[in-house]
């Protein structure tokens, strides 16, 4: 059975699809979401010279990005590397793999 990993994020985060286009080209991009009264919000070192590019590994077959709004839709983003395919159903319902209803 592939295996799709369904992405989102809460509309207040600012995290949108384009953040997840964005690391899926490997584009060197970074986003910090906290609130003004948060105490901790963590370290991360990061080499901006060359930070690492996350790649979508064999076994994901894709992402499915659900949308925080109404109608509450879904864009699908396929694996062209996956062992196994995005499930063909739906891509048929994305038209080709971009966008769930």
């Amino acid at each position: 059975m592939p295996l799709v990993v369904a992405v989102g994020a809460h509309r207040f985060t600012c995290v949108e699809l384009s953040d997840v286009d964005d690391l899926l080209a490997g584009a060197p991009t970074i986003s910090f979401q906290f609130n003004p009264g948060d105490t901790f919000i963590g370290s991360k070192t990061i080499n901006l010279a060359r930070p690492d590019r996350w790649r979508m590994p064999a076994d994901l077959a894709g992402l499915l990005w659900l949308h925080n709004q109404p109608p509450f839709a879904a864009t699908a983003r396929p694996n062209p590397e996956a062992r196994r395919p995005l499930p063909r159903q739906l891509l048929l319902a994305t038209g080709g793999g971009v966008h769930v209803d």
